[in-house]
């Protein structure tokens, strides 16, 4: 999860100078009435062979493009377009109020939307990756600390490394990729595929010309997913034999919602090549450079924005599988809970959780009025959920080698079973962990699930015969919704758990089983 901020009281002279323009031209969505259906369809064979082998519909509406007569006629009014989006019919433009009222009264204009939404929050900086290895896996491979947390010997031993995977990448920048030895095997068996730069299109290096100190971001993303330094035998990533496809629609100098265009236009160009896996460690929520730019918490409903829309769109009828980053604010009483498109239903929305799989307390969390448990699952990061996110992205990369024709909602299943919460999922950590083996197992229908226990309780409730040397507890005041959570060591073989007030369920964790308690009144 990103946020930007501004760099320099120069830059805030400045944006204070402009603010009259800016307060005279407000941003909008410009939808259209009808499409250019007679033009080909801008996809390309490898998408198509994607939907077909999905079952989808092979030629879809959204593939057409914008009808360019409108495009021309919005020129007219010296409308400047920031971005055309084929899978939501729009346009995306700055109008003034003269020029709102001219295109209200134009007949193949569908609709405006405006994208002042709220008031400006607490906006958070990233802190970098530092890649953990640990010697204790095997004698010739280190791991990350998360791929052991996850099993990553399950994929090992079965040669599960992401091979023939095409993944994109949508994030703030890829400075230093080139130089980088956890990427060297990427760049050297030309893996890198193609790189779209919708902050700076001119830009031809795009790996070592950096523009802001954010822009290594999308490098340490990528490391997260198929990183892996051949020399010393550190795995950082499990899809370290995918493909990738990289976008940079984010720019580290200021956060504008014109970022959630370039991301739009991203994910539509990632589809038109055929890519089906696509990680965003992304989020827009608070902290707008202009102020009236930012969302409210109540806005992370999964259907408010534009980029949630989108979002929905390419899981649902283009049959990608899209991975998003949670977000940083969990420590911000102002903001807690996830950030767009990680509020909606569809994609998979990952937090980050401790070595034990309690919430890191930085994690987002699902708000309280979903009708769906908000994050998925989550994974071990030490420094952000945007490094937490590509993990599962890598894991994911490994799951559709074994069978390409998996669609997202499958995903989501072999997600879920394999969980260390399951089935008893919560608005911290979703399903929690993944673990490589029982995602096999279940993907070749010979489900591994450690035993789940619902009981009922009026005030305490005593656990007996206790395998391991700890329990989580996951104190709340609905099904999902966490109150409080916290790890206990065992130093016996019973535990008694006492009843909070006002909580109305309490899951416990162990080692050999799962317990649901449900409290009485």
């Amino acid at each position: 999860m990103i946020t930007k901020f501004k760099e320099s009281a120069f830059f805030f002279i400045l944006l204070f100078g402009l603010s009259h323009v800016i307060q005279a031209q407000q941003k909008f969505w410009v939808f259209f009435d009808e499409r250019e259906t007679n033009a080909a369809p801008a996809i390309s064979g490898e998408t198509i062979e994607n939907r077909r082998m999905l079952q989808l519909q092979e030629i879809q509406t959204s593939d057409f493009p914008l009808k360019k007569t409108y495009i021309d006629s919005l020129q007219s009014l010296d409308i400047e377009i920031h971005r055309q989006s084929r899978w939501l019919n729009a346009v995306s433009a700055e109008l003034t109020p003269e020029q709102k009222r001219k295109l209200s009264e134009i007949s193949f204009v569908k609709g405006l939307r405006e994208i002042i939404v709220g008031t400006c929050l607490e906006a958070r900086a990233h802190i970098p990756l530092e890649a953990q290895a640990h010697d204790d896996f095997k004698p010739d491979l280190r791991v990350d600390y998360a791929l052991k947390q996850m099993g990553v010997e399950g994929f090992l031993f079965n040669n599960l490394d992401g091979t023939g995977v095409n993944i994109g990448v949508i994030d703030v920048g890829f400075y230093g990729l080139e130089k980088d030895p956890a990427l060297a095997h990427a760049v050297e068996s030309q893996r890198i595929k193609a790189v779209h730069d919708y902050i700076n299109p001119a830009k031809v290096n795009h790996f070592d010309e950096k523009e802001t100190d954010s822009d290594f971001h999308g490098t340490e993303v990528l490391k997260a997913i198929g990183g892996k330094i051949e020399s010393e035998d550190i795995l950082l990533g499990i899809s370290n034999k995918a493909s990738f496809y990289l976008a940079r629609t984010d720019s580290g100098k200021r956060e504008f919602r014109g970022e959630e265009d370039n991301w739009v236009a991203a994910i539509e160009w990632l589809d038109s090549l055929g890519v089906r896996l696509v990680n965003t460690s992304l989020g827009y929520g608070s902290g707008f450079t202009d102020p009236n730019e930012s969302y409210l918490p109540e806005n992370m409903d999964g259907k408010t924005s534009v980029i949630s829309k989108a979002a929905t769109l390419a899981i649902k009828e283009k049959g990608m599988i899209l991975v998003v980053s949670a977000g940083n604010e969990g420590e911000n009483p102002a903001w807690q809970v996830v950030s767009t498109p990680g509020d909606a239903y569809e994609p998979i929305t990952v937090g980050a959780s401790d070595q034990h799989g309690l919430k890191m307390d930085y994690s987002s969390i699902g708000p309280d009025f979903l009708p769906y448990v908000k994050p998925d699952v989550a994974c071990y990061a030490l420094y952000g959920t945007s490094f937490a996110a590509p993990l599962i992205t890598g894991y994911i990369g490994a799951l559709l080698q074994l069978k390409p024709d998996l669609k997202s909602e499958d995903i989501k299943e072999v997600l879920f079973k394999s969980g260390d919460m399951y089935p008893f999922p919560n608005n911290y950590v979703g399903y929690g962990f993944p673990n490589a083996l029982k995602s096999l197992s279940i993907l070749l229908g010979q489900e591994i699930i450690k035993m789940s226990v619902r009981i009922k309780a009026k005030d305490s409730y005593e656990l007996k015969d206790i395998k391991g040397a700890q329990v989580l507890v996951f104190h709340k005041t609905s099904p999902t919704l966490v109150n409080e959570q916290f790890r206990k060591e065992i130093k016996k073989k019973t535990f008694k758990i006492e009843r909070p007030e006002g909580i109305t369920h309490t899951t416990l964790i162990l080692a050999d089983r799962n317990i649901e308690i449900e409290w009485e009144d």
